[in-house]
């Protein structure tokens, strides 16, 4: 699914930022 894998991606670089 596109959209799943988008938003893991978003989900990871939020968590980057996070840091």
């Amino acid at each position: 699914c596109y959209i799943e894998g988008f938003f893991a991606t978003l989900g990871g670089e939020i968590a980057l930022w996070s840091l």
